[in-house]
C-alpha cells in the first residue's frame, strides 16, 4: 500500500514475518512470548497515527418551560442559600455563584430536550399515532375496510391538528409585543428561518471572517497601547459605590426576554428572585469590584450568525451577535450611571454615537449647517 510501511522487523511464527502492522508513521514493537495456546508470538506496538482527540458529542439544547417553573420553592431556596465568598477569588466566587443558580433552575423548572423536527409544524402525537395506524392497516393484508376506515381517521386527525395549529398561530399574532415577534413568526412561516441552514458556511470559516473583523491588517498581535498617564489635580473615579438597593433595581428591570448567556443564568431567574438574590449579588459585584478584577468567565460570548444579504454560503454576508453572561450584563448595568457621570463630560461634543440624546440626525443637522455656510461663503466670493 502507497504511503505504508511494515514496522514489525522480527518473526512472529518461528522464522517466518507473518504478522504485519503497517503505519503511515514510525512506531515502537515488542515481541512478546506466546499466549495460550497461539502458536503465533505477541506483539505489542506502540504507533503514532497523528489522529486528533475524538471530539465529545455537542451538548443537547435544554429548553426550560418557565410558564410551569415552582417559583415559591425556588425562592425559599434561594432566600436561606448562604453564598460565603471569604477566602475565594474573583472567579471562584463567579463560579459558585453560576452553578448555584443553574442547579436551582434544573431543581424547579421543568425543562425538555427538542428532538428531531416535525415534518409539517402541526403534525403532533395523535397525528403520529393516527398515520402509524393507517400504515399498519395496510400491512397487515390490505383489508379495503380497515384501510378506509383507518384513512378517514387519519385525515379526520390530521384537520383538527391543523385547526389548532392555526388557532395557536392567530393567539401569537395576537399577543404579538412589536414588530420582531411578528417578523420572527413570518419568517418561520416562510420557511426561510430553516432553507438556509444547510447552506450556510462552517462555524470556522464565520469565526476567521469575524475575527478578521475585529482588528486591522499586520496588527494582529499588537498589543494594545498603555493607558496615558492624568496629570497631578484630575478628577479620578476612584471606587464605586454598590448598594443592595441598587443591584435590586437593576434585577427587576431586566427584560426576560433576553437570550441566556454563556453562564447559563437566565434574565428570568434574576428578575423573578430580584428580592432574594440582591444582597448575595451585591457581595458578588462588591468582591470584583475591591478586587479591581473582572471574571475570566465574564469575557466569554455566544457569537450567532445573522444573515444579512445576497449568496448565503458566503461568510461576509453574515454579522456577529454576541451574548455576553447574564450575570456580566447585570453588574455593568449597575455600574453604568456612575461610568457614565464620570465619563461623559470627557468626551468630544463631536462624538455622536453611542452618547444619549445623540443620534445620525444630529450628525446630518450639522453637515448640512456646513454646507449652507460653505456656500453662503462661496457666493460672497463670487458675487
Amino acid at each position: 500500500m502507497a504511503g505504508l510501511k511494515d514496522v514489525v522487523k522480527q518473526p512472529t511464527r518461528e522464522k517466518a514475518f507473518l504478522d504485519l502492522i503497517l503505519t503511515p508513521g514510525d512506531g515502537k514493537v515488542h515481541i512478546l512470548p506466546k499466549l495460550g495456546s497461539s502458536d503465533h508470538r505477541t506483539i505489542y506496538a506502540e504507533l503514532d497515527l497523528g489522529l486528533v482527540g475524538i471530539e465529545e458529542p455537542p451538548k443537547q439544547r435544554k429548553v426550560f418551560h418557565w410558564g410551569k417553573a415552582r417559583w415559591g420553592e425556588l425562592k425559599k431556596e434561594v432566600k436561606k442559600t448562604d453564598f460565603n465568598f471569604e477566602g475565594l477569588g474573583v472567579q471562584e466566587a463567579v463560579d459558585t455563584v453560576t452553578a448555584k443558580l443553574q442547579e436551582l433552575t434544573d431543581k424547579y423548572v421543568p425543562s425538555s430536550v427538542p428532538t428531531l423536527s416535525r415534518p409539517l409544524p402541526w403534525w403532533d402525537a395523535k397525528c403520529e399515532r393516527a398515520w402509524r395506524r393507517k400504515k399498519r392497516a395496510h400491512l397487515d393484508g390490505g383489508c379495503p375496510d380497515a384501510i378506509r376506515k383507518e384513512t378517514k381517521i387519519c385525515n379526520r386527525v390530521c384537520r383538527k391538528a391543523y385547526g389548532r395549529h392555526v388557532l395557536r398561530l392567530k393567539i401569537r399574532l395576537a399577543r404579538a409585543s412589536g414588530s420582531r415577534d411578528f417578523w420572527k413568526l413570518t419568517k418561520h412561516l416562510s420557511g426561510m428561518s430553516t432553507r438556509k441552514r444547510t447552506a450556510t458556511p462552517s462555524s470556522q470559516a464565520l469565526a476567521d471572517y469575524f475575527a478578521a473583523k475585529m482588528s486591522l491588517p499586520g496588527e494582529e498581535n499588537k498589543q494594545v497601547p498603555p493607558l496615558e498617564q492624568l496629570p497631578d489635580g484630575a478628577k479620578r473615579l476612584r471606587s464605586f459605590k454598590l448598594t443592595r438597593a441598587m443591584v435590586a433595581k437593576v434585577l427587576r428591570s431586566l427584560n426576560e426576554l433576553k437570550s441566556v448567556g454563556p453562564d447559563g443564568v437566565s434574565p428570568r431567574l434574576l428578575k423573578h428572585c430580584a428580592k432574594e438574590l440582591a444582597r448575595s449579588l451585591t457581595d458578588l459585584f462588591q468582591k470584583v469590584t475591591r478586587a479591581a478584577e473582572f471574571p475570566k468567565s465574564w469575557k466569554v460570548a455566544k457569537v450567532t450568525p445573522v444573515y444579512k444579504k445576497d449568496k448565503v454560503t458566503d461568510p461576509q454576508n453574515y454579522r456577529p451577535v454576541s451574548v455576553l453572561p447574564t450575570l456580566a450584563t447585570t453588574f455593568e448595568r449597575v455600574l453604568m450611571p456612575q461610568l457614565s457621570a464620570f465619563l461623559l463630560p470627557h468626551i468630544s461634543e463631536e462624538q455622536f454615537g453611542f452618547i444619549p440624546g445623540t443620534g445620525t440626525q444630529d450628525v446630518g443637522a450639522l453637515l448640512a449647517d456646513q454646507i449652507a455656510q460653505t456656500l453662503r461663503a462661496i457666493r460672497k466670493m463670487c458675487g
